[in-house]
């Protein structure tokens, strides 16, 4: 019974250390982003955790809910590029 339920402990825990921040497949590298247009910008990460993104001179700050998702949206982007964008977190 002991081994069990320290089993069950180190498997929530590692689910907490292993958490990162994750991206849809449609945010990569070589994305098109439409111009003068809302984008919005999203993903997943451990609950609460705060989200930075860089980008076209500007730092975006968010927090992922509950549920681990967050998002950022920026508003009528203009054309050119190429350009970087800078995604981070805790890990």
């Amino acid at each position: 019974m002991k081994s069990k339920l320290v089993i069950l402990i180190l498997l929530q825990f590692s689910s907490l250390i292993l958490s990162e921040v994750k991206l849809p497949k449609l945010i990569s590298d070589g994305m098109v982003l439409q111009r003068d247009t809302k984008v919005n910008i999203w993903g997943w990460a451990s609950a609460g955790e705060e989200i930075k993104i860089d980008f076209l001179g500007s730092i975006y700050s968010t927090s992922a809910n509950d549920s681990g998702e967050w998002n950022v949206v920026f508003e009528n982007l203009e054309s050119g590029g190429p350009f970087t964008m800078n995604i981070e977190a805790s890990n």
